[in-house]
């Protein structure tokens, strides 16, 4: 079978995950490892602890998503994203793009087995959503805008320092 080192996000079985953490043996007591979950969940997001059943030594602690806002992962615009958890924010983003409701999501996660996601769609995510689409489209307008300047082959135009061009209004450029 050909393997390849994991990246990006998946639907997992966190059962099989922790049945096969159980046969591995801790290198103090030799025991088995035991996968323990927070009981704090924030949407998604969860803590995951991997530690001795014997001995209590803790091997691992990792979040179930990436932080946003890190070199970890590439958003347009980091600094509006610091703080948050790239699951939730993909969910609060699909939830918005897509047309359906948070309840529809409450649905899907009955469907896939999973554990609801946050009882109300956080504001505060769809407000940095807002901000981190609305700088990314300043940016990119912006560099719409230098790169046409730097051109310097357009007719000119009735007001000093601007550029005759043409704009879509179909949502692009």
């Amino acid at each position: 079978t050909k393997c390849s080192i994991p990246s990006g996000m998946r639907i997992l079985d966190v059962g099989i995950l922790a049945e096969a953490i159980t046969k591995l043996n801790c290198s103090a007591c030799n025991s088995h490892l035991v996968l323990y979950e927070s009981q704090f969940l924030h949407g998604w997001h969860t803590t995951f602890y991997i530690k001795c059943v014997s001995c209590h030594q803790l091997f691992a602690e990792f979040p179930s998503s990436k932080p946003l806002g890190t070199d970890a992962t590439k958003l347009v615009n980091v600094k509006l994203t610091r703080g948050m958890n790239e699951v939730t924010m993909r969910s609060v983003l699909s939830v918005h793009c897509s047309g359906f409701s948070w309840r529809d999501l409450h649905k899907l996660a009955t469907i896939f087995n999973v554990p609801a996601p946050l009882e109300e769609m956080p504001s505060h995510y769809l407000n940095k959503i807002e901000e981190v689409t609305k700088s990314a489209a300043e940016e990119s307008m912006q560099a719409a805008v230098d790169e046409l300047h730097q051109e310097g082959d357009h007719p000119p135009s009735a007001v000093p320092g601007c550029i005759d061009i043409a704009v879509s209004f179909d949502s692009s450029w």
